[in-house]
């Protein structure tokens, strides 16, 4: 048995073969521009936060943004992110971020909480593990302030039941005015 390619024939198995390779090779970028080869902010293993997920809010007068960053820490590339706080609102969740987890849990599950944060004015924060329905009840609350320096921050967290759709991440940043930067986000069932 013989096969013959014809000219044309040979071109579309060229671009058959040489795309293969290329969606080998090609890194997935989210919309934060983090592509897949680099450092998640996430981590990696049985954490649910993903880096993808991150969104910024503003609401009742408060003006800020967010910007994916990358910095080392510990020796270890890792991306991050920077919230600036030109003009907080008139209560500190009126300017943050937030990650839909897209997770359910039972109630009672054990979970850690883990990240990576700074803050050069010493801003506070409040980082809430929440259900994402009116009145966003959280099972999990705790307001800090950040140093200059990096430092590791690690919570133990008992979740209450949340379905999938229901569980959210929430980082409340409009204390002040200033900048504040976490990175490493980590939650994961222990």
């Amino acid at each position: 048995m013989r096969i013959i390619i014809k000219p044309l024939g040979m071109v579309f198995f060229a671009l058959a073969i040489g795309g293969g390779f290329a969606a080998v090779s090609l890194k997935k970028t989210g919309p934060l521009g983090i592509g897949a080869g680099a450092v998640a902010l996430s981590g990696h293993g049985n954490n649910v936060v993903a880096e993808e997920k991150w969104k910024f809010y503003t609401e009742k007068g408060a003006v800020g943004n967010m910007t994916v960053t990358r910095e080392t820490i510990e020796g270890a590339p890792r991306n991050g992110l920077k919230i600036l706080a030109d003009r907080p609102g008139e209560q500190p969740w009126n300017l943050g971020i937030s990650n839909a987890l897209g997770t359910p849990f039972k109630a009672g599950e054990k979970l850690q909480l883990r990240f990576w944060g700074r803050s050069e004015q010493g801003s506070q924060v409040t980082i809430i593990l929440q259900r994402n329905v009116p009145g966003f009840p959280d099972c999990f609350k705790q307001t800090l302030t950040l140093t200059p320096q990096w430092k590791s921050y690690q919570y133990d967290v008992t979740t209450t039941a949340m379905a999938q759709w229901e569980s959210m991440i929430a980082v409340h940043a409009g204390f002040q005015a200033g900048s504040l930067e976490l990175a490493g986000v980590e939650l994961v069932r222990v």
